[in-house]
């Protein structure tokens, strides 16, 4: 469940210049008395050479829900602004408390455990008891093989059995946790038999991790740097999904709908038909095109091209051979290219200033419409072929 926060208070320009956050010492930790009313205390702060200092804040009166949230206090008057995320910069117009490569390295040090070994890392905030972080932990087994992930336990404090879901995890050794996370997430529920002692010193230093990093809500994914991530994104950039044996149903006839496939042979009367999507100037979009597959049907079934550009060099072809509005100097324009016939100068000068002028928006957003259909789609393949129902052909 997605957690609510506190109102967003927007800070104009503050005065000051900043390099890094520097962690105030707890022995020196600001008194903010208006969090008593929240029942909170403030468990660090950070300075960053500014007349405002952030401050982090828990309330742990309670050990199976515990709260936190961040504010900003200001230095002359005491003025305390209470908010998840504030927007400020200095008058330099850089945003201050930022987090540093090394407060990065300090916080993947308390991670609670990792997922993967490979090179590309992330860190991820998750709550056990989340019915959307259990969806995505299902997820994990898919996992690309070059991604680690730095797990970290975050138990929303409306989520009743959280802390003790997370408790059981870490009283694992750390190389069995992402598999209790696991199990938890797939319905096994050993967990109600722990009688441990919770494990509140661990997870209170999550919480205080992700209030550092701006954890909005669970699952949170942030890049290495911090930098936070859509989890659609991280999704379908990093889980291996399975290799689908079709289009969608309606791919084929929306792409015919915007007029985007290019008839091959028209004098071809069939109802049935074949589409290639391939990069007319890359070698396999050739190759298929010659293959047996349209050898063999080029006589009996209706064969349709979509171009799908892969450099910069065949983007400009494609919009060439797509702005013919006379279908005979299409195919000249596209067969010409297949063979290797290069675009003039004075043409590219041509196309260009028309792009600059938006004359071509439209043939532009087509081949955009269709240049990431692989990812859209999981397509393991480029170049690859279909029937007109979207089904993939080999080609043989």
């Amino acid at each position: 469940m997605k957690k609510t926060l506190l109102s967003i208070v927007a800070i104009g320009m503050i005065a000051g210049t900043s390099l890094f956050a520097k962690n105030v010492p707890t022995d020196q930790l600001p008194n903010v008395p208006q969090l008593k009313q929240f029942g909170m205390k403030v468990v660090g702060a950070e300075d960053d050479g500014l007349d405002i200092i952030k401050i982090y804040a828990l309330d742990d009166r309670n050990p199976t829900s515990i709260r936190g949230t961040t504010g900003y206090l200001t230095k002359k008057d005491g003025v305390f602004f209470l908010g998840q995320n504030m927007i400020m910069k200095d008058k330099n117009g850089q945003v201050p408390f930022k987090l540093t490569k090394d407060d990065i390295k300090q916080m993947i040090a308390e991670e609670s455990f990792t997922i993967g070994n490979g090179k590309n890392e992330f860190i991820l905030f998750t709550d056990p008891q989340c019915p959307y972080c259990q969806k995505f932990e299902k997820e994990m087994p898919n996992l690309k093989d070059d991604v680690k992930l730095h797990v970290f336990l975050y138990p929303l404090s409306f989520h009743n059995n959280a802390v003790k879901m997370s408790s059981w995890i870490l009283s694992a050794p750390k190389e069995k946790r992402a598999e209790r996370l696991s199990a938890i997430a797939n319905g096994n529920t050993d967990y109600m038999k722990y009688d441990g002692e919770l494990k509140t010193k661990e997870i209170k230093q999550n919480i205080l991790n992700g209030l550092k990093i701006g954890v909005q809500g669970t699952p949170s994914v942030f890049s290495i740097d911090g930098t936070p991530l859509r989890i659609q994104d991280f999704i379908m950039d990093n889980i291996k999904q399975p290799a689908p044996d079709a289009l969608p149903d309606n791919v084929i006839s929306f792409l015919n709908s915007q007029e985007i496939p290019i008839l091959l042979n028209k004098e071809v009367q069939s109802d049935d038909a074949i589409y290639l999507f391939l990069d007319p100037m890359d070698k396999d979009g050739k190759d298929l095109l010659k293959s047996d597959l349209v050898q063999k049907n080029i006589d009996k079934k209706k064969v349709y091209v979509i171009l799908i550009p892969k450099s910069l060099d065949s983007f400009l072809n494609v919009l060439d051979v797509n702005i013919q509005k006379d279908k005979h100097k299409q195919l000249t324009k596209l067969n010409n290219y297949l063979n290797g016939k290069k675009m003039s100068t004075q043409r590219m000068k041509d196309i260009d200033a028309a792009i600059k002028d938006g004359r071509f928006k439209q043939d532009i957003g087509k081949i955009k419409l269709v240049g990431n259909i692989n990812k859209q789609f999981n397509i393991q393949d480029f170049p690859f072929a279909t029937d007109k129902n979207g089904k993939f052909i080999k080609a043989k």
